[in-house]
């Protein structure tokens, strides 16, 4: 917790948030056959998954149960990256025989959201970001540094991610916090995190 768990929930409302606790949690899968192996793995349907976009990527045991489930982004013809879950589909690429290589890089992973979360990043980038659609993605500058911002908000609310390099991440957080100020910006801890979902 930053504020208490009530101010930090009704930001998400009334307000929006940062929150910083997905970091460092991102796989990037890449080769030939990177799709066919991701649907081996997932119910999901990929054969209008383009370069740019995401997708909540669900796998299941034999059986049927929900074994994972995370954000899968195309990059490339050949790259996926795949965070925000548990590493199962890591573990498979371990045991395929499929053209499949993992990379587990170091990086930053910053949710933004609430109705004005798109104000505080238009601040922060000083840019205009509405164009990015749900579940697609492209590159800004913060600080003058590049950074990766995605439209997210399962529910349709307004909400963000902001992705780049691990190290740069502590100057990122600080410039998008002192945008959100007047704009009832709140530090979401874990606790508050768990609670609106």
């Amino acid at each position: 917790e930053y504020n208490g768990w009530k101010p930090e929930s009704l930001s998400w409302k009334t307000g929006c948030y940062i929150h910083a606790g997905l970091s460092d949690n991102q796989f990037n899968f890449t080769g030939p056959d990177v799709i066919p192996f991701f649907e081996s793995l997932c119910i999901n349907n990929f054969q209008q998954f383009s370069v740019g976009s995401m997708k909540h990527a669900v796998s299941c045991l034999d059986n049927g149960l929900i074994a994972s489930h995370g954000i899968l982004q195309r990059n490339g013809e050949e790259e996926l990256r795949y965070y925000a879950a548990p590493p199962w589909p890591v573990y498979h690429a371990t045991r395929t025989k499929r053209r499949v290589n993992v990379h587990i890089p170091r990086c930053y992973l910053f949710q933004v959201a609430g109705p004005n979360s798109l104000q505080v990043l238009e601040r922060a980038t000083d840019a205009s970001l509405g164009d990015i659609g749900f579940l697609r993605f492209r590159n800004a500058k913060i600080a003058g540094k590049s950074v990766e911002i995605a439209r997210i908000g399962m529910s349709g609310n307004l909400a963000y991610e902001i992705r780049g390099p691990l190290d740069e991440g502590p100057e990122i957080y600080d410039t998008v916090f002192r945008a959100g100020q007047g704009l009832g910006i709140q530090r979401l801890g874990w606790r508050t995190y768990l609670v609106n979902h």
